[in-house]
């Protein structure tokens, strides 16, 4: 067994011939209130369970942790959900080896309930089943840690006030980072103050399967006040941001690469949460993407997004196979292919599109819904201006069916359109076996609608078309 020694300035265990088990080094530790060093090596050890302010720390990448029993070894901060706050917990440089070993019942292979002030950072988590961090109440900094081959690398619920910045993320089993209310109904969606920033993630699978619940880089469920800003995102199986019944949110200067659906996705799929409100989506750049950015369900009052000075290349009709529940009842889902979708009360002005195969900028849209169903009657709008839209099939598409709506597109630049700079397009279905009254397939134009590309009309009209300059594809 490993052994325990003290100095007045910290506690010491390693490997060194002994008595000491890593819990009883971190009940000593907590005693003293001097921080525990973990010496250089592999340390086969049972769960250890944190109850008070502690720092515990290692030389980066010299100590890996691994269970001694057939589940997986778990650092747990705090006894659970219902336990009382522990402040100033800090765990930095270690290794947690999951071992692809089941977790019993935990959550990750570090897990903090109801912590201030916590500190998890240069740490390795590696082959988790669930999550490599799982956090639960948390308010802190997670930052410089590497997280490989777990189901979900970074994880927060109900978190307030945290940072997690600086990670290296790699081949993530379903989830990145994912950070949630739970529950997230509209009387809980309350101030988060979560900061997402300067975060790599590489390649995020779907294992699980679904519609997009699992496969997001960087994924937000019912949080209020929200910045996603200067991540690296590549190779993600559905969204590198996806954000679903968030108030209050900046989403910016982030670089997407192959996306397989939607590169950064605002939505509210259901109406038992509260709409979307208030997001600004700017300076980001997009490529090789499903569809580019997205601000769609009016539902639950779902509204004011502003999209500007963003830069997408390569937006594709991606085919592959979703599925209803888990991985059963297996359908092909066809992306739109469409660099911006407006919604309700929306700006898209100063982007960039180039090659989108279905649309540049789709502006299609019913209004907004209250959580009943029944139509809110606000007066919706939206402004698509000075945007240059390259090479797409169509320049903007819109459907102007709902009587409510209120829309300007003006000064935008639309060159080398494949079939219309400017018409009206409609949602289609996607083929059987997909589930019944699912239009989730790309935009087409509308049959006999005219062509609105050169059309300028009076600034009163509910749908008005103004200086939009057309230019030739060049040979």
């Amino acid at each position: 067994m490993p052994s325990i020694t003290s100095s007045p300035t910290n506690i010491v265990y390693s490997t060194a011939a002994g008595t000491g088990t890593l819990q009883g080094a971190i009940n000593l530790a907590q005693s003293t209130g001097l921080p525990l060093f973990i010496a250089p090596g592999i340390y086969t050890e049972a769960s250890v369970i944190i109850a008070g302010t502690v720092t515990i720390y290692a030389r980066k990448d010299s100590v890996q942790l691994r269970s001694s029993t057939s589940n997986a070894f778990v650092m747990q901060i705090g006894s659970g959900t219902t336990s009382s706050r522990i402040p100033g917990v800090v765990i930095r440089g270690l290794n947690f080896d999951g071992e692809n070993k089941p977790l019993g019942g935990q959550n990750g292979l570090l897990q903090f309930f109801n912590a201030d002030r916590m500190v998890v950072e240069d740490c390795f988590f590696w082959r988790s089943t669930s999550s490599g961090l799982y956090l639960y109440g948390a308010e802190g900094r997670v930052s410089g840690n590497r997280c490989d081959n777990c189901s979900a690398s970074l994880s927060s619920v109900n978190g307030a006030g945290l940072t997690i910045e600086n990670n290296y993320l790699t081949n993530s089993l379903n989830t990145g980072i994912e950070c949630y209310r739970s529950p997230w109904a509209v009387s809980q969606t309350y101030f988060d103050g979560t900061i997402i920033q300067r975060n790599r993630v590489y390649t995020v699978l779907n294992n699980s399967g679904g519609s997009g619940q699992w496969g997001n880089a960087i994924a937000c469920n019912g949080l209020r006040f929200l910045r996603i800003a200067d991540n690296f995102i590549s190779n993600a199986n559905y969204s590198a941001i996806r954000v679903n019944y968030c108030k209050d949110v900046t989403i910016s200067s982030n670089q997407v690469d192959a996306a397989r659906e939607v590169a950064i996705f605002v939505e509210n799929p259901a109406d038992y949460a509260g709409g979307w409100t208030n997001v600004v989506i700017s300076g980001n750049t997009l490529n090789n993407v499903g569809g580019g950015i997205v601000c769609v369900n009016n539902n639950a009052g779902s509204r004011r997004a502003t999209i500007t000075g963003n830069a997408i290349y390569y937006v594709k009709k991606n085919t592959f196979t979703e599925y209803t529940d888990g991985v059963s009842g297996g359908y092909s889902r066809i992306t739109h292919g469409v660099g911006i979708w407006l919604a309700a009360d929306c700006i898209a002005d100063g982007n960039t599109i180039e090659y989108a195969e279905a649309a540049g900028i789709a502006a299609i849209f019913s209004g907004t819904w209250n959580g009943q169903g029944a139509p809110d009657q606000n007066t919706v709008t939206a402004l698509i201006s000075n945007n240059i839209l390259k090479y797409c099939y169509v320049g903007v598409g819109y459907s102007d069916n709902d009587p409510r709506t209120f829309v300007e597109i003006s000064g935008n630049i639309i060159v080398g359109a494949g079939a219309f700079q400017i018409v009206k397009m409609a949602v289609t279905s996607l083929p059987s076996p997909a589930p019944e009254g699912n239009y989730y397939g790309p935009p087409a134009p509308v049959a006999g609608a005219p062509e609105m590309g050169g059309v300028s009309n009076a600034v009163s009209t509910r749908w008005s078309f103004n200086r939009n300059k057309i230019v030739s594809a060049t040979v």
